[in-house]
């Protein structure tokens, strides 16, 4: 069998520094050929349901090359912030992309790779899926849509926890893994409804959205509201002499502290977009200042010069 051509160095970081990684190759299963993860320690089919076997990148790479199995590919757990998409049947043998695949692929601006049998892309992204999304297929959510400038219908496949994507390495578009749980929710809305009963699906009223929650859905505490509209209102009226940093000493501050709230900036981008440098500086600015904070709360060194709520 022909080894898969990777480059697995180009992988982001972000997952080869994860223990959540198996070797995997190409073996008959029910009649036809399916990618099969190995588990390192018995040269056998890895059990998916003992995260136990899982190694670190380097270990499956090594094992890959060594007993020439076609690849290794990435184990999402309900520990991670990761999910897989998976675009079935959108690139022909010249390579070219079908156009709704593409506008997915530029929707998520993430890490983006070709599948392995070439026909298909795979994106990873950090985000958390919905509750409501339907069509659970084992531990993969499937649909099937036709678009219109295609005769066939093709298959996008969601990958969350307990679930495994065999990876190659060849990266078609953005190299890094992005935050998108605001634009990931919009897209499980347009291709898995959230579910209801029959009988009550198109019968029950709207429900007014919560006095807490903001336009875009990000629900937070009246007072982190309120918290929230006081540091947008201190860095609009900042200024580079005031003795606080400027405006950019302001937002990196209003970053860190919604980090620490658990509560992603991303969803609340909309709001950012009016105030501040944000709204003369725009998207760049804001990630960022979105990364720097990322760093600083992991490192447990960002300023928060503001009491917390």
């Amino acid at each position: 069998m022909k080894t898969i051509d990777s480059s697995y160095d180009l992988l982001p970081g972000c997952l080869r520094r994860r223990l959540q990684w198996l070797p995997w190759s190409l073996r008959q299963n029910n009649g036809r050929l399916s990618k099969i993860p190995i588990d390192p320690a018995t040269d056998r089919w890895a059990k998916w349901s003992d995260p136990n076997v899982l190694v670190s990148f380097r270990h499956a790479t090594e094992y890959c090359r060594c007993f020439q199995l076609h690849g290794i590919g990435f184990f999402f757990l309900d520990s991670d912030p990761y999910v897989g998409i998976d675009l079935d049947s959108c690139r022909d043998d010249r390579g070219r992309v079908r156009e709704w695949a593409r506008r997915i692929v530029d929707e998520f601006g993430s890490y983006c790779e070709i599948s392995p049998s070439g026909t298909g892309l795979k994106i990873i992204i950090h985000a958390t899926k919905p509750d409501w999304a339907d069509c659970k297929v084992a531990n993969r959510f499937l649909t099937r849509y036709k678009p219109a400038s295609d005769k066939k219908a093709i298959e996008i496949a969601l990958t969350a926890s307990c679930g495994y994507f065999a990876l190659t390495g060849r990266v078609y578009r953005h190299g890094c893994v992005r935050c998108c749980q605001r634009k990931f929710e919009a897209f499980c809305n347009r291709y898995w409804q959230p579910s209801a009963e029959p009988n009550k699906r198109n019968t029950t009223k709207a429900t007014n959205p919560p006095p807490c929650a903001f336009k875009n859905g990000q629900h937070i505490t009246p007072l982190q509201r309120a918290e929230l509209r006081r540091r947008l209102a201190r860095a609009d009226r900042a200024g580079p002499n005031d003795g606080t940093g400027g405006q950019s000493r302001h937002d990196f501050s209003l970053m860190c502290w919604l980090l620490r709230k658990e509560i992603d900036p991303e969803s609340l981008w909309p709001v950012f977009a009016k105030h501040s440098k944000f709204k003369r500086q725009g998207r760049s600015y804001f990630d960022t200042t979105v990364a720097n904070a990322r760093i600083a709360v992991d490192n447990k060194t960002g300023a928060d010069r503001y009491n917390a709520v």
